[in-house]
C-alpha cells in the first residue's frame, strides 16, 4: 500500500464504494491488438494511478483530511464484494473508522483495473474522483456523528438493494 496523506481519533466504521459491471464486461474486455478474450486491460499503472489519487486530493479542501489519521491509501489488490451475487461486484474503495488503527481511506488499483479496464484514462481519473469524494463524505458524515437516515451508509444499502434486485429478475 502507498501511504498519501493523513492527520485525528476514532469509532468503529467501515464503508465502502463498489462498482456492478454490466452484464457483458463480466468475463470480456473489449479487444485490443494482443489481448486474450477474457483479459482485462487498463493501460495505467500503479503509480500512474496512485499520481492520480495524489492529484485528485491536491484538489480537495485542508479541513476534509482532519482526524483521518491513517490517511489515504492506494492499494494494488483486487476485492469482490463479500455480499456479491455474482463476480460483478468490485470494491473500489474503503472507509475504515478504528480505535486502533484509526480513519483511513484505501484505494483499490486492482479493482479499477477489473471493474473499468475497458475505460479511458479520463474516465478512470472521474471514477478515481468519484471514489474519493464518495469516501470522504464517510470520514465527515463519521467525525459529525450521522449515522442516521439520508446518509452515504443508507445510500450504499439501498445501492446493495438494487443490486441484489437486477440479479433476483
Amino acid at each position: 500500500m502507498n501511504g498519501l496523506t493523513g492527520s485525528g481519533s476514532s469509532l468503529s466504521v467501515f464503508c465502502n464504494r463498489f462498482r456492478i459491471l454490466p452484464a457483458r464486461q463480466v468475463r470480456f474486455a473489449r479487444g485490443r491488438a494482443g489481448s486474450a478474450v477474457g483479459e482485462w486491460i487498463m493501460d495505467m499503472t500503479f503509480d500512474e494511478f496512485t499520481g492520480i489519487v495524489e492529484e485528485e486530493l491536491a484538489l480537495l479542501p485542508d479541513y476534509v483530511h482532519e482526524e483521518l489519521n491513517g490517511g489515504v491509501l492506494t492499494d494494488p489488490g483486487a476485492y469482490l464484494h463479500p455480499g456479491r451475487v455474482a463476480d460483478d461486484l468490485y470494491i473500489l474503495g474503503t472507509y475504515s473508522s478504528d480505535p486502533v488503527m484509526g480513519k483511513q481511506i484505501v484505494l483499490y488499483y486492482g479493482s479499477f483495473k477489473a471493474a473499468m479496464g475497458y475505460a479511458s484514462d479520463q474516465v478512470i481519473r472521474k471514477q478515481i474522483r468519484d471514489t474519493l469524494r464518495h469516501e470522504f463524505r464517510h470520514h465527515l458524515e463519521t467525525r459529525a456523528g450521522l449515522f442516521r437516515k439520508g446518509t452515504l451508509i443508507e445510500e450504499d444499502a439501498e445501492n446493495m438493494m438494487k443490486y441484489y434486485m437486477r440479479h433476483k429478475g
